[in-house]
């Protein structure tokens, strides 16, 4: 899939990046007010000096969804250790754009309006037993074709 752009469009670019131990970054392509391309890669979508302002996306409305999966059991101990870093809960993300909307979970894809929506791991970490962790994990990217 393409992004609906052609060579020579005027387009606005907005991008927050920061790297406190691991990278956190954020992406906005908006032409003519409409929203071409939003991705996210982070411990979360907003809040905080490591993470964009509240309203980043916007027009493009995105909410993470804590309310939709319950926790991972408690993980049994392998032969070679502990197990996995983390015990998580997976999450969804709400995106809302021109008064439709969609719920899309945890490694999987939908649809908001004319932008095709892919979530990558979408996570909240309940325990967390290795070092330089973050508290959870956004992935996403919000496609116009």
């Amino acid at each position: 899939m393409t992004v609906g752009l052609a060579p020579g469009d005027p387009v606005e670019v907005s991008m927050f990046v920061t790297a406190p131990w691991w990278g956190n970054a954020f992406l906005k392509v908006v032409r003519d007010g409409e929203v071409m391309l939003a991705a996210a890669q982070g411990e979360g979508l907003s809040g905080g000096s490591d993470l964009p302002p509240a309203g980043f996306f916007e027009p493009l409305s995105v909410v993470v969804r804590v309310d939709l999966c319950e926790e991972e059991p408690e993980h049994e101990a392998g032969p070679f250790g502990s197990g996995p870093c983390t015990r998580d809960q997976r999450r969804g993300i709400e995106f809302g754009l021109d008064g439709d909307e969609a719920v899309v979970l945890d490694r999987n894809e939908g649809e908001v309006g004319p932008l095709r929506v892919y979530v990558g791991r979408t996570v909240r970490h309940v325990e967390v037993s290795c070092t330089d962790t973050p508290g959870g994990w956004v992935e996403f990217v919000a496609l116009r074709a």
